[in-house]
C-alpha cells in the first residue's frame, strides 16, 4: 500500500497543478498575527488564482515552520498540514494548496568533528 499511497498523492498533486490551485510562498514562518495571514491570503487570491471563488485553503508547512499553525488556526476555512503527513485526501479536497518554500530547501548534514 505504500507505493499506492505515493502514487495517489502524486496524481492528486498533478491534478491540483493542472487546475493552477498550487502556490509556493516564501517566509510563512515570519507571520506573527492572523491579520497578516489574512492579508497574505487576500493577495494570493487576488493575484495568483484564476478562480476567485476559492473557499478552502490548505497550508503545507515544514517542521521548522510549524509555529505558524497557531496563527493560521484563527482564519476561517484554513487547514495547516505538516509536509510529512500530507496525503491524497487532503490534497484533493483541500482547496487551494499553499506550500511553504522551506519544504524544498535541502537540509545540510552536520559534519562530524575530529576526535
Amino acid at each position: 500500500p505504500v507505493k499506492m499511497k505515493r502514487k495517489a498523492l502524486a496524481v492528486a498533486l498533478s491534478l491540483k497543478a493542472k487546475e493552477a490551485a498550487v502556490v509556493l510562498v516564501d517566509g510563512l514562518d515570519t507571520l506573527k498575527k492572523a491579520k497578516d495571514a489574512q492579508n497574505l491570503l487576500n493577495k494570493i487570491v487576488k493575484n495568483e488564482v484564476k478562480d476567485k471563488k476559492v473557499r478552502k485553503f490548505t497550508f503545507v508547512v515544514s517542521d521548522e515552520a510549524w509555529g505558524v499553525a497557531k496563527v493560521l488556526a484563527n482564519i476561517k476555512n484554513t487547514l495547516v498540514v505538516p509536509f510529512n503527513s500530507l496525503n491524497a485526501y487532503r490534497v484533493f479536497f483541500g482547496g487551494l494548496l499553499i506550500f511553504d518554500k522551506g519544504i524544498f530547501v535541502k537540509k545540510s548534514l552536520k559534519s562530524k568533528g575530529k576526535k
